[in-house]
């Protein structure tokens, strides 16, 4: 990502929650990915969804680094190592219990894909929302902006991937 708040505008309020609206939309989009890449039935499959995911995962960390206390909050992140501690175990914890859940209902690759191409579709149509109704010239309009062009793009380059596969079917 390479929009910036300029100094003093990254702690305001708009951009803050630009930030964490941005950061939820991404994560989830990484999910879908995340789920998309496990059910692939090739490596080239396999590699493809990761390398969107890794991009957009990316991008999330990139914006969390822009966060100040007030996002954080917002966001809802633990704050102290106590708290990150307890958070890793609860995932690791949830990470197990998904694991046994998947392999009991697992989707199919061609479903898990739909789910991951709508999911960024819809990501991106929430997000362009929130981002013009952002004052033109903010920092806040051009994170959400930027946001949804990296959503769109690696949506058109999955709806690529569909075709691909139908003309080699």
């Amino acid at each position: 990502m390479t929009a910036r708040a300029p100094r003093g505008e990254a702690s305001g309020t708009a951009f803050q929650s630009m930030l964490v609206a941005t950061v939820h939309a991404v994560q989830r989009a990484v999910a879908r990915l995340r789920a998309a890449q496990s059910a692939a039935l090739s490596l080239g499959q396999q590699q493809r969804i990761a390398a969107v995911a890794d991009d957009l995962q990316t991008t999330a960390a990139d914006l969390r680094t822009q966060l100040d206390d007030q996002g954080h909050c917002i966001l809802g992140e633990p704050r102290t190592l106590r708290e990150k501690m307890i958070e890793a175990g609860a995932r690791m914890h949830g990470a197990l219990a998904a694991r046994k859940e998947k392999e009991a209902t697992s989707l199919s690759w061609t479903q898990a894909l739909a789910d991951a191409i709508d999911t960024l579709g819809e990501e991106a149509d929430q997000l362009a929302d929130l981002a013009s109704a952002q004052s033109a010239g903010t920092p806040a309009g051009a994170v959400g902006r930027e946001t949804v062009s990296r959503l769109r793009m690696h949506r058109g380059a999955l709806l690529g991937e569909v075709a691909r596969l139908r003309r080699a079917a």
